[in-house]
C-alpha cells in the first residue's frame, strides 16, 4: 500500500486497499462491499478491506457513518448490497465469529457463571465441562471470586467482562467489538482496554473494533482505518507502529500523543 505525506514524523499513513501483506494470512477480504437500507439510505459505499490474521483494527469515523452497519454485514447479521465479504481463515463451524455489543444484554436471572455457560449450552457442550469452562474464563477476565454474583451485583465495567466472558468460551478466531467499553468511567476503560489487549496477545484471535475514542483506538490497535461521514467508506489507514506488549503508561508518551493527532486530524477531514 502506497505511504501518503504526513506533517506527523512518526505516522506511517495508507490509503486502505484490499492487499494481503507480505507472510500474512487473510481471515477477512471485504470487496466492493457496499450497503443501502429498504427506505433508500446508504449507509456505506462500495469499500475494500483486508484483515490478516491476528491484526488489531479499529475503526473510527462520525457517528452515523456505517461502522456499526459494517461490522453487521461481516457478521451476516445484515446482507451487503454489493460486493463481497470472504473469511478464508476461519472454520465453517459454529462460534467462528465473536461479537460484543455496546450493552452486556445478560440475563438477569443467572448468576455471572451462568450467563457465561449459555453458549456453551447452545452448542450441547455437557454441564460439568461447562462449568468448568465458565469458571476457567471468568477468571481469564478478572472475575474470579463473582462466578455466583448476578448482573445487579456488579459494576458495569464487570457486566462487560462477564459478556466477553461468554463470548471467549467459544474460543472464537475472530472478534467482533461494537464500542464494548463505551459506557464505563474512563479508569474502568483503561483498565478494560489493557486486560483485553493481554487476551487478544495471549488468545491470537483477529479483531475488528469499533470505538469513538481515538486515544483507545490508537492504544489497542495495530491498524486504525477512519472513515468519512454516511455513506461511509474507508479514507485513511495509520499504521500504529507500538509493540503488543502495551501498559497505559504509553498513553502519557509524546509518540502516543502524535500518533492520536493525526488519527484525528484524518476524523475531521472525513466528517
Amino acid at each position: 500500500m502506497p505511504e501518503l505525506e504526513s506533517s506527523f514524523s512518526n505516522v506511517v499513513v495508507t490509503e486502505p486497499q484490499g492487499v494481503v501483506l507480505d507472510n500474512k494470512t487473510p481471515a477477512l477480504i471485504c470487496k466492493d462491499v457496499g450497503k443501502v437500507y429498504p427506505n433508500g439510505t446508504k449507509a456505506l459505499e462500495e469499500t475494500d478491506l483486508v484483515l490478516n490474521k491476528g491484526d488489531f483494527l479499529t475503526i473510527v469515523g462520525p457517528s452515523g457513518c456505517g461502522k456499526s452497519t459494517f461490522l453487521r454485514l461481516i457478521a451476516g447479521l445484515l446482507t451487503p448490497t454489493s460486493g463481497t465479504i470472504e473469511t478464508p481463515g476461519l472454520p465453517e463451524t459454529k462460534g467462528n465469529m465473536g461479537f460484543v455489543f455496546q450493552d452486556a444484554h445478560l440475563l438477569p436471572w443467572r448468576t455471572a457463571q451462568r450467563n457465561v455457560e449459555l453458549l456453551l449450552e447452545v452448542v450441547g457442550t455437557p454441564k460439568a465441562e461447562r462449568a468448568q469452562i465458565a469458571v476457567e474464563t471468568l477468571e481469564k477476565v478478572g472475575l474470579k471470586g463473582f462466578e455466583k454474583a448476578y448482573p445487579r451485583e456488579l459494576s458495569g465495567g464487570m457486566r462487560m467482562r462477564v459478556s466477553l466472558a461468554r463470548t471467549l468460551v467459544l474460543r472464537p478466531p475472530f472478534f467482533l467489538m461494537d464500542e464494548p467499553f463505551a459506557a464505563v468511567d474512563e479508569m474502568t476503560r483503561h483498565t478494560l482496554n489493557e486486560d483485553f489487549l493481554r487476551l487478544q496477545n495471549s488468545e491470537g484471535f483477529s479483531t475488528i473494533f469499533v470505538t469513538h475514542s481515538v486515544s483507545e483506538a490508537v492504544f489497542l490497535s495495530n491498524r486504525v482505518v477512519v472513515m468519512t461521514c454516511r455513506p461511509g467508506r474507508f479514507m485513511k489507514e495509520v499504521s500504529i507502529p507500538f509493540s503488543r506488549n502495551r501498559s497505559n503508561e504509553l498513553r502519557s508518551t509524546p509518540e502516543f500523543a502524535e500518533i492520536c493527532g493525526a488519527v484525528s486530524k484524518y476524523l475531521w477531514e472525513g466528517a
